[in-house]
């Protein structure tokens, strides 16, 4: 099981939130990625080892409505998942 909050913005300088995919980091030919949805993102960089399906996605609107319980819940469930190495 890999776990992350669901998708990655970034304040840019303008004041406006963008994907991560828009900076230049994101372009950097050693450290760039392709992905802004947080489990694409380990699919990638794992080169596969994790699948975006593996990933269990915590999100904003999980964490302020449900709060800790929805959350416990999500880890309490069914996770048999692990790397395909």
């Amino acid at each position: 099981m890999c776990l992350m909050v669901a998708t990655s913005f970034t304040n840019h300088a303008k004041g406006r939130y963008v994907p991560v995919t828009e900076t230049d980091f994101s372009k950097d030919p050693t450290f760039g990625f392709s992905h802004y949805r947080l489990a694409e993102w380990v699919e990638e960089k794992s080169k596969g080892a994790w699948r975006a399906s593996q990933v269990l996605a915590i999100s904003l609107n999980m964490l302020r409505e449900g709060g800790p319980d929805e959350v416990a819940a999500l880890l309490a469930g069914p996770n048999t998942m692990s790397p395909s190495w």
